[in-house]
């Protein structure tokens, strides 16, 4: 057995079964890890980190662990630092924050005024300007359950990259929903400053770095090594963002169980 592996082992008391081990020691190029839940994904994974640090050397902030919720991504930091408390961690962030990062950085190159509708500081709320959306193409006013309906059918959209220019092809969960869905996007890039919320942070996200060469390689540049857990909560857009990230090498370390997905074609 591998030397960094029995010291883990002893450390922690966890042992590592045959897969366990070759999923940990695979060095570059893309890996794709299937895995039952409680057969330890995680910490798989966090020991691959671990490994690339101590025994590849691998600077830390090279490394980039990205997880689908913020709560998980707490909880990658935390279970590194209770394996591998000697050692600096990687980077660990949520797909949202990474794809803020990349739509502030595009808008401020090209001068875009925003303002996020998610948060404390907006002008106006999501839900708000859902209702006065649906209020403009239905001359009714919204319940709070027919707007959540309607956030729910604009994230399935945009996670899908269905251009918007269809949506109001697409059947949604009532009547005219697509006609409401796409009153609202024009209502939000018609702003002044452009309005956006967590949807258009993955959307913008993606579009930066596949249309902007200069913004593609700063952020794909960033990164030797990238592992994403729980992937099997991966839509289509936050793939796109990660694949635009891999221009360099194909280091991609992917975590999933895939009885579990959310996301369905």
């Amino acid at each position: 057995m591998n030397t960094f592996l029995q010291r883990v082992e002893e450390r922690t008391g966890v042992l590592f079964n045959e897969e366990q081990m070759a999923a940990i020691q695979h060095e570059e190029g893309p890996a794709l890890v299937l895995a039952c839940p409680g057969s330890g994904k995680t910490t798989t994974m966090i020991t691959r980190l671990a490994r690339l640090i101590e025994e590849r050397h691998v600077a830390p902030q090279r490394l980039l662990a990205i997880s689908f919720s913020k709560a998980a991504a707490l909880a990658l930091g935390e279970k590194f630092t209770q394996f591998f408390p000697h050692l600096p961690k990687p980077q660990f962030a949520t797909i949202h924050r990474l794809a803020f990062h990349i739509t502030r950085h595009y808008f401020a190159k090209y001068e875009i005024a925003y303002q996020l509708i998610e948060s404390n500081q907006a002008p106006i709320t999501k839900q708000q300007l859902l209702k006065k959306s649906y209020e403009m193409v239905m001359r009714l006013s919204a319940t709070d359950d027919v707007v959540q309906e309607l956030e729910t059918h604009i994230t399935l959209l945009k996670n899908k990259m269905v251009p918007v220019e269809r949506w109001k092809e697409v059947e949604g969960p009532f009547e005219r929903a697509g006609d409401i869905a796409y009153q609202y996007e024009q209502l939000k890039r018609q702003s002044s400053p452009r309005l956006i919320d967590f949807d258009d942070m993955l959307e913008i996200g993606e579009q930066a770095l596949r249309e902007d060469a200069q913004i593609r390689q700063h952020y794909a540049s960033l990164y030797d090594f990238i592992a994403t857990d729980e992937s099997q909560d991966t839509s289509l857009v936050q793939f796109k963002l990660i694949e635009h990230l891999l221009v360099n090498h194909q280091n991609l370390f992917v975590v999933a169980d895939d009885d579990q997905s959310i996301v369905r074609p």
